[in-house]
């Protein structure tokens, strides 16, 4: 019995250990160190208006509510002489609702907030402060983010 009940109490322990170790690796994880740069534009504006080609671009409503997100791949097949008048709508995807991530989050507290919004969309929206746009966060970045923290936690 006595090595039954210790077997129970290894096992236990070791899972309690390895818990600890994953939740410790995650801690590493932040919002803002896997977000790439975005600019909020008008969901009105022309293609022509956006900016270069290193940032990510949100479309934002008139109250100022991130709609879409420009597809870059699209609007980089947009001819040079139709980007002025061509609507940077015809090159987002649209988003739901409920998908934006402030960028303070760091660690469990914003793999949660992602898994939320992810249920949504696989790309997120984040925010400053005062909800002001300043990137995207794509949910296989984090997933990537998390695997790696956990396979750093095993070791």
């Amino acid at each position: 019995w006595g090595a039954l009940i210790g077997a129970f109490v290894w096992s236990g322990a070791s899972q309690a250990i390895a818990g600890a170790r994953s939740a410790q690796a995650l801690e590493g994880i932040s919002v803002a160190a896997l977000m790439t740069p975005a600019v909020a534009v008008p969901s009105g504006a022309g293609l022509g208006a956006q900016p270069d080609a290193d940032v990510d671009v949100v479309l934002v409503g008139p109250d100022g509510t991130p709609v879409a997100y420009v597809d870059r791949e699209a609007a980089a097949t947009v001819p040079a002489d139709r980007r002025a008048a061509t609507p940077v709508a015809a090159v987002a995807v649209p988003l739901p609702a409920d998908v934006t991530v402030p960028a303070v989050l760091t660690g469990r507290t914003a793999v949660q907030a992602v898994g939320r919004a992810a249920r949504y969309s696989p790309v997120m929206v984040v925010v400053d402060a005062e909800g002001r746009v300043v990137g995207l966060l794509r949910a296989q970045d984090v997933i990537a983010a998390v695997r790696g923290a956990q396979a750093r936690g095993r070791r």
